[in-house]
């Protein structure tokens, strides 16, 4: 059993720096690490939520530690929360949601998928042994992500959603994923696994 801190970030868009970082990858990156303060080790995954009408921006920050949330409170970038859960899988299934970077590699290049079929055949590919009853890929998005020094390079994020199931042998797997995420692009928003029990 491990424990997690799930924080939830409602950003301020009248702030000049999160009005930046809506439009730059690398700004939320650093947002989100802020959180991670000194000295902490572990991985910390987030994900920006899908916006709901005229609601507020969201960013989930998921740590194995406590959150640092001085300096983005200090900022003024917004109003944080945060959850302490004990992940405790058992088989069964779960509604999931996941933003992964859904590309194939070959000959040293990463082609993106755009098709939503090749989407699913391949996050069923990477959530295995967990199987895929039932899911949706209900966005997908070119991050062009710009490293200091001007550096450039783009995620294909595919936002999923839907159902999984966790089989009895692969409970630990699944806490492996949510522990350490999915694919590729994990500092920059992608890979969090969130799961909730199915009724």
């Amino acid at each position: 059993m491990s424990t997690l801190y799930l924080t939830q970030l409602t950003l301020d868009p009248y702030a000049k720096e999160i009005r930046r970082a809506l439009e730059d990858r690398y700004a939320l990156h650093r947002i989100a690490y802020s959180l991670k303060g000194d000295g902490r080790k572990g991985r910390l995954l987030w994900r920006l939520e899908p916006l709901r009408g005229k609601k507020r921006p969201v960013m989930l920050v998921q740590t194995p530690f406590p959150p640092e949330l001085g300096h983005f409170l200090a900022q003024r970038w917004g109003d944080a929360r945060v959850n302490r859960i004990q992940l405790e899988l058992a088989p069964g299934v779960y509604a999931f949601r996941l933003e992964a970077n859904a590309v194939r590699r070959r000959e040293q290049k990463a082609r993106p998928l755009l098709d939503p079929d090749e989407q699913v055949q391949w996050l069923g590919e990477k959530l295995a042994p967990l199987e895929l009853p039932e899911v949706i890929p209900t966005r997908s998005v070119a991050h062009v992500v710009r490293k200091p020094g001007g550096e450039t390079y783009t995620l294909h994020a595919v936002l999923f959603e839907g159902r999984l199931l966790v089989p009895e042998n692969g409970v630990g797997e699944a806490a492996a994923m949510v522990l350490e995420g999915v694919g590729r692009g994990r500092s920059m928003g992608l890979g969090l696994l969130s799961l909730k029990r199915a009724r």
